[in-house]
This record gives C-alpha cells, sequence and structure tokens, in this order.
C-alpha cells in the first residue's frame, strides 16, 4: 500500500468522462503535494500514485489522457512505460487534498520557494537538487511526517489563508481518526472552534451561546461555519 496522501481534483472536459469511476468525489491520487514531472524543461506534469489505483481506474486514465493527447491508447501506454510514470498536465488540475506527509512536502516547497529567486539559472539547478532530495527522502527513503513540527518551521509571512486551511482541516481530520473529537464535536463546531484558538491565539473565537466567553470582540462560530471533512 502506497505511504502517500495527496489528492488532485481534476478540472477538465475530457475527464469528465471517466471522473466517475474514482472514489471520493473523483480524487485522483498523486505521489506528490505539486508538479514534479518535468514538461518542456517545466515541472508540471502531477504523477500519479499507481499504488492506490485499481486496475479500471488505470484504463479509465490512460482513455482520458489518450483522449486528451489525440492519440491512441497504446501510444499512451508506450509514452507511459517510457516515462516511468502517469502524467496529469497543470492545465487539468482544479485542486488538492493533503495529509500529513503532503503537508510536511508542502511547507518545504514553500520555505524552498522563498529563499530562492525565480527564473534564472541556479535556481533551476537548485530546483532539480530539491526535487531529487524529495525522491531521496520521501518516494525512495521512509521520512516520518510530523505536520504540526512542519507548521511551526513556517514564518508568519508564509502562513497564508490557504496553508491555515490547510493545516486546519488536517489537524480536524487526524484528531476524529485518533479520537480525541467525535463526530458531534465536529458538527456543532466545538472542534473547529478548538483548533482556531490554538493556531490564531491571537483572535479568540468561541461558539454562539458559549457562557464562559464575555468578550464581545470574540469571533463567534456556529455548525454552519464548519466544512466537515
Amino acid at each position: 500500500m502506497s505511504k502517500h496522501d495527496s489528492w488532485i481534483r481534476i478540472n477538465d472536459p475530457v475527464f469528465e468522462q471517466v471522473i466517475h469511476v474514482f472514489e471520493n468525489r473523483g480524487l485522483i491520487p498523486v505521489r506528490d503535494p505539486f508538479p514534479m514531472g518535468i514538461l518542456n524543461n517545466k515541472p508540471c506534469l502531477w504523477i500519479v500514485d499507481n499504488l492506490r489505483l485499481s486496475d479500471y481506474h488505470y484504463d479509465a486514465l490512460v482513455f482520458a489522457i489518450s483522449r486528451k493527447g489525440n492519440q491512441t491508447e497504446e501510444e499512451t501506454l508506450k509514452a507511459i512505460k517510457k516515462a516511468g510514470y502517469i502524467g496529469i498536465h497543470m492545465d487539468s488540475f482544479e485542486s488538492i487534498e493533503i495529509g500529513p506527509e503532503g503537508f510536511c512536502r508542502i511547507v518545504e516547497f514553500l520555505l524552498f520557494d522563498e529563499q530562492n529567486s525565480p527564473n534564472d539559472a541556479e535556481n533551476s539547478r537548485n530546483l532539480a537538487v530539491f526535487f531529487q532530495g524529495q525522491y531521496d527522502r520521501w518516494i525512495d527513503g521512509d521520512t516520518k511526517p510530523d505536520y504540526q513540527a512542519a507548521w511551526k518551521t513556517l514564518p508568519d509571512e508564509l502562513k497564508t489563508e490557504e496553508v491555515k486551511a490547510f493545516y486546519t482541516n488536517l489537524m480536524l481530520n487526524e484528531r476524529l481518526k485518533t479520537g480525541e473529537y467525535s463526530a458531534f464535536d465536529v458538527l456543532r463546531g466545538k472542534a473547529m472552534v478548538d483548533i482556531l484558538n490554538e493556531i490564531d491565539p491571537d483572535n479568540k473565537y468561541s461558539l454562539v451561546g458559549d457562557d464562559d466567553d464575555d468578550d464581545d470582540d470574540a469571533e463567534v462560530w456556529t455548525a454552519e461555519d464548519v466544512e466537515l471533512p
């Protein structure tokens, strides 16, 4: 079984013919939380995680990629064999969902990107070194993800709303798995309020009708504000 935990959602008319065969509302499992396949000297191919594909998932992707590339399925299979992976182009990508490993690796990419200037030869070399390091540690190696430690390494300026949303949903899902929170805690908003207060201590979040909260400036959450996993 694959150890990877990233999935992408496709927004492409060609893939609409086959997306219904995938579980979790059409999510496709990918090996990496960002494009690592190189096309025309640019990283713009999402690498599919074959270990999380069934035979009919594999056949569906070959069918869709063949239609998108105006080629036969035999030609697509030869290209996959030559490359060693199934690649989905960035222009078909809509969104991503990640687990602990995916979050850790996104943090590593954000830190790398902050320290390197785009569009120069040195950055291209550094990117190649970064990708090789990702392969050695996360794909060929057995690095254990610690998403909470990864969050702490991020400077405040890189903790964007999107990154905070990734981290919040990840904490919620992981704590549901361990039993720290129940489904009822999620439904009534308690779990989300606890997590928001933990990651954003400068603000105070509370539930509607919380008798312990006398702060009129506190941000109030209701169950409708919580996006269920």
